[in-house]
C-alpha cells in the first residue's frame, strides 16, 4: 500500500525586511533542476564532486517512470518525491539484499543460484512488510504475487540496488551464483588481481551505479491519519510498512551512491542531519550514536532541497581515488554511522573498506574453511578493520610458506571490483541457504 501525504510547512508571519521576506520565500519553494536522465559524468566527477553528487542525489530521487524501471517519470519532478506515493528512481532499481537466510527477495542474488529475470521482469508488489527477526510474515500469508517485499533485511536495516548497466553485467558474467563466482576466481590467469569488471562508459550514460539505504523507524505508534502530526514525518522520506492492521514508518537516515565514472568508482555518501553528532543523542539516530561518523563536507540545507524533506540531508563527503576524503585527525576519512556501523575509534573510508572485496582461489585439498555463511566462498575479511589510504597488497597474494615456484599464482584473493554484494550475497547451485524453513517446499 502507498500512502500519498503531503508535507506541510508552517508559514510564520514576518515584519522584517522584504529581503528577509523573499529569503524565507526561497527557502520553502522548491527549486531543484530537472534532470531527467541518469547522470553520468566523469568530467564533473573529477573536477567538481560535490556538484556531481549533488546531480546524482537530485535525479535518484524523483519519482520513477512506472512502466520503466530505473527511468524518471518526465512528468514529475524531484520536488515531486512525496512520501509513500511510488517508487523513486533508485527505488525502481534490481533490489540485491534480502537475500538473507529464509528471504528470497532479491531480483538479482536468488536461492540456488537461480538466473536473475531480464531487466524490469521482477513480480512486484505495493505490500510492505518489515523483515525484522521475530516480526516476519510468510511467504504463504503474502502470496505468490507479493513476492517483492519492502526489504529491511533483519538487524541492520540497509537495502542495497543496483541500476541496470550493473545488473546486466552481473548476469552477463554469471555473477550471480557463487559457483559461477568461484570458477570466474579459480580459471583467472596467474598474474590477474580481480575476477570482475564493471562497464564505465560515462560519456554514453551507461556506468554502473549501485546504491545503499540505511533506514530506521520514525514516528512510532502513530497512525495513518495522524502521521502529519509527527514531526518527523515532514523531515524524512519515509515509507509505511505494516504489521497486520498496524503501521509503521520508516525513514531514510542514510544513502551511499556509487558509479563507476572513474577507475576506482565515484563515491558520494548522504545522511540526515539527526544523525550527526550535534544531534544524534536526541533524534530517531540515536541508536547509532557509538559509532564512527566522519565530519561532513557541507553543514547547511542545498538550494534544491529547499521546500522538500530532502532539505534535513547533508552531503557527507565523497571520494575519486585512494585518500581521497575528509580529513579528520591522522588522516582522510569518509564513513556513516547508519552504514558503517564502525566503533567510534575505528575510523576508516568507503574505498579502503570495499578496496578489499575480494574472495580466494580454491586451495588444493578443496575450498577453503572460512567461508561466508550466506556463501561457499573464502572473502577476505577487512572492513572489521580500520584505516585510510591504499589496501594492502601483500594480503591480496599468497602466503610465502605456501608460494610454489612457478606454479603458484601470484595473488590469492582476487578483487571484485569494489564490489562486497557479488562474494557476499550469492548463492550456490548446489546448496542450501541456512535456516531457510520448509525447504520441501522449494523448487528449484
Amino acid at each position: 500500500m502507498r500512502v500519498l501525504l503531503p508535507i506541510v510547512f508552517t508559514t510564520i508571519a514576518l515584519t522584517a525586511t522584504s529581503c528577509i521576506k523573499s529569503r524565507i520565500a526561497r527557502e520553502t519553494t522548491c527549486n531543484a533542476p530537472n534532470i531527467v536522465h541518469e547522470p553520468s559524468n566523469a568530467g564533473l566527477a573529477g573536477r567538481s564532486p560535490q556538484e556531481y553528487a549533488w546531480q546524482l542525489f537530485v535525479f535518484l530521487n524523483r519519482p520513477a517512470d512506472k512502466m520503466h524501471p530505473g527511468e524518471a517519470d518526465v512528468e514529475k519532478t524531484f520536488c515531486d518525491a512525496s512520501n509513500g506515493e511510488r517508487d523513486l528512481v533508485w527505488e525502481s532499481w534490481a533490489l540485491a539484499s534480502a537475500s538473507e537466510g529464509s528471504s528470497d527477495y532479491s531480483e538479482v542474488f536468488r536461492l540456488y543460484g537461480a538466473t536473475p529475470l531480464p531487466w524490469g521482469g521482477w513480480k512486484r508488489s505495493d505490500l510492505k512488510v518489515p523483515l525484522s527477526a521475530g516480526n516476519t510474515i510468510s511467504s504463504e500469508d503474502i502470496g505468490e504475487e507479493n513476492s517483492n517485499i519492502f526489504p529491511i533485511p533483519p538487524s541492520n536495516n540497509e537495502e542495497v540496488r543496483f541500476n541496470r548497466t550493473a545488473y546486466e553485467d552481473i548476469v552477463n558474467s554469471n555473477m550471480y551464483n557463487s559457483d559461477f563466482v568461484q570458477k570466474a576466481i579459480d580459471n583467472a590467469g596467474t598474474n590477474a588481481d580481480s575476477f570482475m569488471q564493471f562497464n564505465a562508459d560515462p560519456e554514453n550514460g551507461t556506468s554502473a551505479k549501485e546504491v545503499k539505504a540505511g533506514w530506521l523507524e520514525i514516528c512510532p505508534g502513530a497512525t495513518l491519519a495522524g502521521i502529519a502530526a509527527c514531526l518527523d514525518s515532514h523531515r524524512y522520506y519515509w515509507r509505511v510498512i505494516w504489521n497486520g492492521s498496524v503501521p509503521h514508518f520508516w525513514g531514510l537516515a542514510a544513502m551511499h551512491i556509487m558509479t563507476k565514472d572513474l577507475n576506482d568508482w565515484f563515491w558520494a555518501d548522504f545522511i540526515h542531519e539527526d544523525c550527526l553528532d550535534s544531534a544524534v543523542n536526541s533524534s530517531p539516530c540515536k541508536d547509532f550514536a557509538g559509532f564512527y561518523q566522519s565530519p561532513p563536507v557541507e553543514h547547511e540545507p542545498r538550494p534544491e532541497t529547499w521546500g522538500t524533506q530532502w532539505t534535513y540531508y547533508r552531503l557527507n563527503g565523497t571520494m575519486r581515488f585512494f585518500g581521497d576524503g575528509v580529513m579528520d585527525g591522522q588522516g582522510p576519512f569518509l564513513a556513516n554511522r547508519v552504514l558503517e556501523k564502525l566503533p567510534s575509534d575505528k575510523k576508516s573510508s568507503c574505498m579502503f573498506c570495499h578496496g578489499y572485496a575480494s574472495a580466494a582461489r580454491t586451495l588444493a585439498g578443496g575450498p577453503p574453511s572460512n567461508g561466508c555463511k550466506r556463501v561457499q566462498l573464502n572473502v577476505m575479511d577487512q572492513c572489521s578493520g580500520a584505516g585510510t589510504g591504499i589496501p594492502d597488497e601483500q594480503k591480496f597474494k599468497y602466503p610465502a610458506q605456501d608460494v610454489v615456484p612457478g606454479k603458484s599464482p601470484e595473488f590469492l584473493y582476487l578483487k571484485s571490483s569494489f564490489d562486497w554484494s557479488i562474494i557476499t550475497r550469492a548463492h550456490s547451485s548446489n546448496t542450501l541457504p541456512r535456516s531457510f524453513p520448509d525447504n520441501n517446499k522449494l523448487t528449484h
